[in-house]
């Protein structure tokens, strides 16, 4: 099933499979334990559901990508490089980063309330940012 589940995460964009690859394995790998332990049965619904759920979220996106002028996970990717912003700027990319995890290991754990937490503190750690950004000291990168 490991190997199913491998050659379906190739059907996702590279950047995407750059970013959450080793977190998604990881987190249905420990989904796929859990649900063995329930049974055959168990373990077939969850495997029909995982797959088909892996292969819609490959089709999503690609169509995200493929149609967003400037995508989200261009912003996820890596730290901008601004001139003169100091470590503030890099502190708070890292928080948000960091909460994008958070907030997709509980949405792949169906931890729904804890998501909601992580976007919340991602939406305000964001606009600290944009905040600090506004400062005329501060150079923006050229951004597409």
């Amino acid at each position: 099933m490991r190997w199913v589940y491998r050659s379906l995460l190739r059907l996702y964009p590279e950047k995407y499979r750059q970013l959450f690859a080793e977190e998604m394995q990881a987190t249905f790998e420990q989904a796929a334990s859990d649900s063995g332990r329930k049974g055959r049965r168990a373990y077939a619904w969850f495997a029909v559901f995982e797959l088909i759920g892996l292969a819609r979220g490959a089709l999503g996106e690609w169509t995200a990508t493929l149609s967003a002028v400037e995508t989200y996970l261009a912003g996820c990717s890596s730290e901008m490089d601004i001139a003169g912003a100091g470590s503030d700027v890099r502190d708070l990319q890292r928080r948000v980063q960091i909460l994008i995890g958070r907030m997709e290991w509980a949405i792949a754990n169906h931890d729904f309330p804890r998501a909601r937490l992580y976007c919340e503190q991602e939406r305000v750690a964001r606009e600290e940012l944009k905040r600090i950004l506004r400062d005329p000291g501060v150079t923006l990168p050229n951004f597409r």
